[in-house]
């Protein structure tokens, strides 16, 4: 992993690595994957991740894909991972989920009480959670709606890049693009957030992150 890591970065000079946010029955937080974290943090790297189906939670649904729910549910599971400890201590990698977080949003709250039901976690999150949810990146494919909107009263997380795992159709401009973001109720006047221009420069970025695969 460690060449693949330097042969992207150092010889092909790409922007950043992708990752899956599971790989067989362990989500990007696990301490198995603490030297690969360790490696990104020395090296100030960019990370995508983007959801999978884990060996855990495959068919669980007849009849609904995994992708219909098991997706959104993979990001938040190695979001809550990461928040557990990585998170903390790999301070110099910048994390972009997939699909605005996840189900993340939505659980906002019951993640603020982490440190509260462990304090192991507490120890290690002295800024408490919303401090490392905020330094998450998140893009909007498929969460520009207002379903995928958080409640305002939660303190969550207000990175956002407008991005999509596939190409975006041709008659989607970038006026459209940037109006989408103008709707996200993430956009804030008042945080240090992507603004239209800058977001529209980031997905070549992270239309290229999509297509790496993981360790």
């Amino acid at each position: 992993m460690f060449h693949e890591i330097a042969y992207a970065l150092d010889t092909l000079k790409a922007d950043g690595i992708g990752l899956l946010t599971s790989y067989g029955d362990k989500w990007l937080g696990d301490p198995a994957f603490a030297p690969v974290m360790e490696e990104l943090n020395r090296r100030k790297a960019i990370v995508y991740t983007h959801p999978t189906t884990a060996s855990c939670c495959g068919n669980l649904i007849p009849d609904v894909p995994d992708a219909i729910v098991e997706w959104g549910t993979d990001t938040t599971r190695t979001i809550a991972g990461l928040v557990s400890g990585t998170a903390a201590r790999c301070r110099d990698v910048t994390f972009i989920f997939s699909h605005g977080g996840g189900t993340m949003p939505f659980l906002a709250e019951r993640f603020q009480r982490l440190p509260q039901a462990n304090p192991k976690v507490a120890a290690r999150l002295p800024g408490g959670v919303d401090a490392e949810l905020r330094r998450f990146y998140y893009d909007t494919a498929q969460a520009a709606h207002p379903y995928a909107r958080p409640p305002p009263a939660l303190n969550v997380p207000r990175h956002v890049e407008m991005a999509a795992p596939t190409a975006r159709p041709r008659h989607v401009g970038d006026a459209a693009a940037t109006r989408v973001v103008e709707r996200c109720t993430y956009v804030t006047d008042e945080d240090d957030v992507a603004r239209p221009g800058r977001v529209l420069r980031a997905v070549p970025m992270a239309l290229m992150l999509c297509g790496r695969g993981g360790p």
